[in-house]
Parts: structure tokens; sequence; C-alpha cells
């Protein structure tokens, strides 16, 4: 039966998706936030809910209404609310619910045209329980205006303490501070709040509420579960508040198989101690024991040099060599710069017969600026504005960069498949593109040893345990994920 619900719902919400596509541009769409939930998700986050018995469901930034239409069919009679600011989906789901109440369903799907962060706190006045079912929109906070972020920020009170946070994340603040013990929600949402600084509020919110079940079930980042967008997605459930001291709180993989949403590997995690850094690892969390550590046991890592303006400060050999020898030293400003695993001094040679820029200017902030060449080379910087820039304009001269200590390997951040771990034979510092890892002499492992540990297909995997995950498979580790990768205590 639920299947047949949101099959006649689906029907109706595909056929308003497609005309609100022909109606508004797809560059508007994606500013507005506005992505279609595929049928398979509705479906299954009604199955989710379907033990819930809500007197009110309301649908955030409704759209369309593929959850206001199936919720409609599936508790039927409930007051259905589907909230949204833009005036164009309302019209069209205006335009079907006459068409909806001739099938003999009965509904009172009611809409309502208000910014839903403005209007969610006459939520615990409707009748409940409610639950909160629905897909916000997805807009970036590059795409919010100073007035947008105060109101969404008034919205969310204390749950977004960042102004790097998306509409979404706005939106689900405001849910979880308008539930009341008997309320619900169930959410569609990016699932980049999951690991980001902007979303510590919520997590803590979620880890701490003990006598609600929490479920996430998270879709690969590979997956389009919005066709033609890079979304990485996640399902969010919260449950009423039960008499139970400590609910359940699952970490699931999510994944459209066949038209249906299939979960695998299930783990119900402990809700103790202070709330996990990031929750899309925690079913992959390796277990603490002595036979590891914390690389943070035995390496430092900084990021290389922050010049403000690479295209100037890291040169050509054609630029060094007009310059004096104690003001540039060697560096590497790309991993990709190096085709194997270790910059010698072969490769590092083989750069500057490529023409690429090696050397990074270096000048001590006390040094007197005498010899025309480097006078004519800071003039020209200044002539581009170089000096002008956010970070150059802080330092007191503004062409003395900070200086680093070469490491004994640089570090790729950013990775599609694996992490480059760059051997340093050369003496060179690394341009703020990459980390830089010193092993501390008194460690058990060398340089040599750490670097092909890194490499190796157990070194990865710790390291992704450790990382942020993008959509396409790519993935990023930040320098206090690194020091958190847990490594065997001694070389193998």
């Amino acid at each position: 039966m639920l299947e047949q619900v949101c099959a006649l719902a689906a029907t109706t919400s595909d056929v308003l998706a497609m005309a609100y596509s022909q109606i508004v541009r797809g560059v508007n769409r994606r500013v507005l936030g506005t992505f279609f939930t595929p049928s398979p998700v509705v479906s299954h986050m009604l199955r989710l809910c379907q033990d819930l018995q809500p007197q009110t469901v309301i649908d955030p930034g409704a759209g369309v209404g593929a959850f206001s239409l199936a919720a409609t069919t599936t508790w039927a009679p409930v007051d259905v609310l589907a909230v949204d600011v833009n005036v164009v989906t309302l019209g069209l789901l205006a335009a079907h619910e006459e068409r909806l109440k001739s099938t003999g369903i009965q509904a009172r799907l009611h809409l309502v045209h208000q910014d839903f962060l403005t209007w969610s706190s006459a939520i615990p006045t409707l009748p409940g329980p409610r639950l909160i079912l629905g897909n916000p929109p997805y807009t970036r906070h590059q795409h919010m205006t100073a007035q947008d972020k105060q109101v969404a920020q008034q919205a969310a009170g204390p749950l977004v303490d960042s102004g790097l946070a998306g509409l979404s994340t706005y939106f689900l603040a405001a849910c979880i501070r308008a539930l009341s013990p008997e309320d619900s929600l169930c959410l569609l949402l990016p699932g980049n709040w999951c690991q980001a600084r902007y979303g510590r509020e919520a997590r803590k919110w979620l880890w701490t509420a003990r006598d609600r079940e929490v479920r996430l079930q998270f879709f690969p980042s590979t997956a389009e579960v919005f066709p033609g967008t890079q979304v990485t997605a996640m399902i969010l459930y919260v449950g009423p508040q039960s008499d139970s001291s400590t609910r359940p709180f699952a970490v699931q993989n999510a994944e459209i198989i066949d038209g249906k949403v299939a979960l695998t590997n299930y783990k119900r995690v402990v809700r103790t101690g202070p709330t996990p850094p990031r929750f899309t690892r925690l079913h992959r969390m390796p277990t603490d024991d002595s036979s590891t550590l914390l690389l943070s046991d035995i390496i430092g890592v900084r990021r290389g040099v922050a010049t403000g303006a690479n295209q100037f400060f890291f040169m050509t050999d054609e630029v060094k060599e007009t310059l004096p020898a104690d003001v540039v030293v060697p560096a590497l400003l790309r991993a990709s710069h190096v085709e194997g695993d270790v910059l010698d001094a072969a490769t590092f040679a083989l750069n500057g017969e490529r023409g690429l820029q090696r050397w990074l200017l270096q000048i001590p902030a006390e040094r007197p600026i005498t010899e025309p060449p480097l006078r004519n080379l800071l003039e020209l910087g200044e002539h581009n504005g170089y000096h002008l820039r956010h970070l150059t304009s802080r330092r007191p001269s503004w062409y003395s960069v900070e200086r680093v200590d070469a490491p004994d390997m640089f570090f790729s951040p950013f990775a599609h498949r694996s992490h480059r771990v760059i051997s340093n034979e050369t003496g060179a510092v690394a341009s703020n593109n990459l980390y830089g890892i010193y092993v501390n002499a008194d460690s058990a492992w060398n340089s040599s040893q750490l670097a092909e540990w890194l490499r190796s297909a157990p070194g990865q995997a710790a390291l992704a345990d450790r990382a942020r995950d993008y959509q396409g498979h790519s993935h990023k580790l930040e320098p206090s994920d690194l020091l958190r990768t847990r490594i065997p205590a001694a070389p193998p």
C-alpha cells in the first residue's frame, strides 16, 4: 500500500518538477537550492516514519510537494503543511491540489507561502504529535545575502555558530529547535554538516539527545541522488523522546539500486563521551588499542608557506638567477611537479629545465633592499598590487614571507583516490598547497619507513578513515585529521 501511495504522489510531483524545470533556468534553481527528490528516496523516508502517528506533517522548503503529496496519502486524514517561499513551486502544487482531492483521498493539504525560517517558531503551536519531513533547500552560503544570514541565524540560534553554513543547515537547526518531546523529523540533507565546523553544534545536540532514536544514512559521494548535481546526500531521522534512557544511534550506508534505497553496513554507536568530531566516518572509525598509536605521537604537521601571491613569490630559474643567492630557497609549489615519490636532486633539476616555479622568494624583513634586480622585482610586485592583498598587507614588510623549515616529506591534503606522500631529499620548502610532515627525532619510525607505510594500502585506508568525503569520491584531510590518523605502534 505504501508503495502505491508513494507512486501516486511521485507521478504528480515528477510532473510538477518537469514543469518547474521548464519555467525556471537551471542556474536560478541552483541559487535557490531547489533539488527534486527522486521517488525511491521519498518512499524510503516514508518507510522510516511509517510507525509514527503524526497529527501534523510539516514539509520545509516543500518545492513541488513530493513529500507533501506522499504524506497526505500516507497519514490521511492529517494536516500537511507545505511551506515554501518560492511562489512558482507552490503555484504548481496548488494547481494539482484539486486533482488530488478528486481521487477520493481525504487530504488536508495547506500551502504556506512564507520563509520557513521565520515561520518555524509557529511549529510548537500546531496539533501534535508533529513530523517534519522533507528536503530543505541546498543554497550555499555564498548565495545567501547578509540579510538572509541574519534571519537564518536568528532561527538557528546556538545550533549554528559559523557564517559558512548553507541554508539546509539553518533549516536543520530551526527544525531541531522546534521539536517538542513527542515530535520527530526526517530530512534529506547535504552531508557536509556532518563533518564541517558549522555543523558541530547540531551534531552535539544529536549526540546528547540520548532519549531519542537517531539514524544517519549516507549515500556514497559518487552517487547522483539528484541527477546532474554535485551534492553528497544523507538522510537524518530523529524520533520522539522515549522513557528509555538511551535510544539507538545508528549509522548506515545507503544506495539506490533497482529503483529502491538499499541499506548496508549497519552500526549502532554507543553515545558516551564527547561528541565525535565527524559523523561521516562513525561506521568506519578504528578501535583505539595498544597495537596502534596516533600520528601526532611521532610527527608534527604544518601547512606550507602562505605567501598571499604564489605567482609572484614562487619563481622560475630565469627570475631566480637575477637575484642575490640569500633571498631564494628551493621550493615545491605543487605535488604534480613530482612524478614519483621522491623530490631528489635529479627531479628538482628537471623542474628547472621544465620552466617550473621551483624557488621561493624569502627576504628577511631586516635585510636592506639595495641590489637593483631585487628592488626592481619588488617595484614590479607593487605595480601589480601584490602588496595590497589581504595577507601581504598585514606583514610589517609585505615581501617578507614566513620562514618555514624544510619538512621530511610533503603531503597532499586533497585526493581523488590516494594521498600523495613525497619524500623531501632536497631541503625544499612547501607552498600552502601542501602540508609538511616533520618526524620526531626520538620516534620509533624514521621518515623513510613512515612515508612507505603512508603510501601503502593500509596507510591509505587509515588516511581515508580520517578524511572528509566530497562528491566524486574525492576527500580532504585537515592537519588535525592527519594527526589523528592511527598507525602501527612500530614499523612493519
